[in-house]
């Protein structure tokens, strides 16, 4: 029941416009996760996860994972960062994150036991959110 109001509480803002947050654009970029600060026991490699987004504001992410760990760390919980490396059409850029929320996704939402994570950038360069911001902005 508490999803079933969370949904139709979602439709109602959808409708009417949620002026609690800068709008969001639903787009599918690629996605690589990885802890800040980070690195195995095994190698000194960092462990990345690849994903996809599911929406991008110039205030929040959200995007979808295999997994919710890496290794064995959360990537959600005691305000854990998170760097993400979002593919954008002409470039890359880097962003980082801390994840509030996530949920797995059913079978039907995709394919394998995914997770959608989401976030709110809390560091990003001057150089990135100019880069994130025209890519967010209306097509004409």
């Amino acid at each position: 029941m508490p999803e079933r109001l969370r949904s139709l509480f979602a439709h109602v803002r959808e409708l009417i416009g949620n002026r609690r947050r800068p709008p969001r654009r639903a787009m599918r970029l690629k996605v690589a996760v990885r802890l800040v600060n980070s690195v195995t026991a095994t190698g000194g490699h960092e462990q990345v996860l690849h994903g996809r987004t599911q929406d991008v504001s110039s205030q929040g992410i959200s995007f979808v994972v295999p997994a919710i760990r890496l290794g064995t760390d959360y990537l959600i919980g005691d305000n854990r960062k998170l760097r993400l490396t979002l593919e954008l059409p002409a470039t890359s850029i880097e962003i980082q994150v801390v994840a509030v929320r996530y949920h797995q996704l059913e079978a039907g939402d995709a394919a394998g036991k995914n997770f959608l994570v989401g976030a709110r950038i809390t560091e990003i360069s001057a150089e990135a959110k100019q880069r994130l911001d025209d890519y967010l902005k209306p097509q004409k």
